[in-house]
C-alpha cells in the first residue's frame, strides 16, 4: 500500500510528517487531510480561535508534492456576521 505524507503549516509553523501513513490512493489521502484539518480546527475552536490560513500539504511515497488542502476549503461557514444584521440580543456579552 502506498505511503502519503501530510505536512501541516499552522500559524507560520511547518510541521513535517516524517512517518507518513499507508493509504490506498491519493483520493483517500485528500479525505484524510480534510478530516485532519477539521479535527485541528475543532480543537482550536474549543479555545476560541480559528486559523483559516493553515493548510496541509500532501506528498506521495516518493516525497513528491501532490496537493494542498487549505483549512478554509475544508469547512462551510454559515450565518455570517449576525451582529451586522441585528441578529442576537444587543448589549449582551458572552462569558
Amino acid at each position: 500500500m502506498p505511503r502519503f505524507y501530510l505536512h501541516l503549516c499552522d500559524s507560520g509553523d511547518f510541521l513535517k510528517d516524517d512517518e507518513g501513513s499507508e493509504l490506498t490512493d491519493a483520493a483517500v489521502a485528500r479525505q484524510t487531510a480534510i478530516s485532519e484539518a477539521r479535527s485541528i480546527m475543532a480543537s482550536d475552536l474549543r479555545t476560541g480561535t480559528l486559523d483559516l490560513s493553515a493548510f496541509i500539504e500532501v506528498d506521495d511515497e516518493n516525497r513528491k508534492y501532490l496537493f494542498t488542502v487549505h483549512f478554509a476549503d475544508a469547512i462551510k461557514v454559515k450565518g455570517g456576521d449576525l451582529r451586522a444584521t441585528g441578529g442576537g440580543r444587543e448589549g449582551q456579552t458572552l462569558q
